[in-house]
This record gives C-alpha cells, structure tokens and sequence, in this order.
C-alpha cells in the first residue's frame, strides 16, 4: 500500500501540471472581451512614432533619474536613458556612468509621452 502512494502523487502532480498552463490560458480571455484586444491592437497601429536624432555637449546628468541635459544649437534637451539603452563610449561598450558633463553626445530614439528616450548613446 505503501508504495501505492508516491505513484499516485507521482500522476496527480503530472495530471496538474499538465491542467495549469490551460486554466492560465482561458483567464485573460474571461477577463475582457475579444474585441477588446482588438480596439487596442488598431489603436496601437495608428500611433506615429516619432523618432530624435540630437548631437551636442552633455551640460548636467540626473544619475538617479537616469536623465542627461544636452546642449545643442542653443537649446537644452533633456533625454531619458533605460536599461535597454546601448551606449558606446569610443568604440567600446558604455554605462550611464561613462556620461558627465563635457562630454561629446550623439542621442538617437523615440518619444513616449512627450519624453525623449533614447536608444542609442554616441560618446566622443
């Protein structure tokens, strides 16, 4: 009887884990209404992205906020940096800490929400 039990753990863990990722497919679809998704998706298509290209001196870095002030044609523009943001410093991988005041920049990316989020980071 004893060794009855560990296999009939054995099956119902299996019977289990082979049930949860089905029950955790149908939730989202109980959640909200197929169409839904589909009003998001077309929203989502119709959003222009609008791309930046700056180049300038950097003029103050936020390290806390991960924001860089650029100055370029007699205007200050302020840049967010991400973790996904790729930086190279002179040919080499870079860090928001290579980024301090006086440094040579070029920025390019997107805007999300009336910020600048940059994508890639130019040093010299």
């Amino acid at each position: 009887m004893k060794q009855k039990q560990p296999f009939l753990h054995r099956v119902l863990l299996v019977v289990v884990a082979l049930a949860l990722p089905c029950f955790g497919l149908a939730i989202p679809s109980l959640a909200r209404p197929h169409h839904a998704a589909v009003v998001a998706a077309d929203l989502a298509a119709d959003q222009v992205v609008q791309r930046f290209s700056i180049s300038g001196t950097v003029t103050a870095v936020d390290y806390d906020a991960n924001l860089v002030t650029i100055s370029s044609g007699g205007k200050h523009v302020v840049i967010s940096i991400t973790p996904t943001t790729a930086i190279e410093d002179r040919g080499t991988i870079g860090s928001m800490a290579d980024i301090h005041r006086g440094r040579k920049i070029t920025a390019s990316g997107v805007t999300r929400d009336g910020t600048l989020v940059a994508q890639s980071v130019l040093l010299r």
